[in-house]
């Protein structure tokens, strides 16, 4: 912003109010005042506003979907992140998922501790998974898995559908679909198993890191 003293452009100027070109002439208390236009902020373009609004859309009903897994939530709660658990959801996965689907860097716990899957197999009604031969599981550990199902084989189903397999024995890791599981898991092509384990250790919960697995659906 600028202030004119007296003289003849000043004058000149006194004749002029409002916009011209990027400025903005107006009088105040006798003085003429030159302002620069405020800048438009760049619009985004529709391609790209529609894959903000789709990005959201997955994220949202990622997080509300594994928030309302209890064991899931009560990990969250029990976490030291502030805010409620599908905020913090939100926020932990707001990079890693894609525009119209989960992606393998999605999480469904808090970081913890160290815990790895070796395979997995999906065969129409069975799940395979193989453990990583370090990793020493607990008598009271329970896995937690969620299964991201994409690639439609029918261009009109959904972008992607979400399974929840929790929780599950870990000394057992052969792991059976429901009916109403295999019909949903046989409408796609790829499917992401995200899997985390959790036990109570006297009072307190513990839980691992999430680890997750891509595959194809034979």
């Amino acid at each position: 912003m600028a202030v004119l003293k007296k003289g003849s452009l000043d004058m000149i100027l006194k004749e002029i109010k409002g916009r011209v070109g990027d400025f903005y002439i107006s009088q105040r208390k006798g003085k003429t005042v030159i302002s620069r236009m405020p800048r438009k902020r760049k619009k985004l373009k529709l391609t790209e506003q529609t894959s903000a609004q789709r990005k959201f859309r997955t994220i949202s009903i990622f997080s509300a979907f594994v928030k309302n897994i209890p064991e899931i939530s009560a990990i969250w709660k029990s976490s030291k992140i502030p805010g409620s658990p599908v905020r913090q959801l939100m926020k932990c996965n707001s990079k890693a998922v894609g525009r119209d689907h989960p992606e393998p860097g999605c999480t469904i716990t808090p970081p913890g501790f160290q815990f790895r899957i070796m395979d997995v197999i999906l065969l129409e009604d069975q799940i395979y998974i193989s453990m990583e031969d370090w990793y020493q599981t607990d008598p009271g550990d329970q896995c937690l898995m969620i299964m991201s199902l994409h690639d439609p084989v029918d261009e009109k189903d959904k972008p992607f559908e979400l399974i929840n397999i929790s929780p599950a024995d870990t000394v057992d890791l052969e792991i059976s679909l429901n009916q109403e599981q295999v019909i949903l898991a046989g409408r796609y092509k790829t499917f992401i198993l995200y899997t985390a384990v959790y036990r109570l250790n006297g009072n307190a919960l513990q839980w691992s890191n999430t680890y997750s697995v891509k595959g194809e659906i034979e």
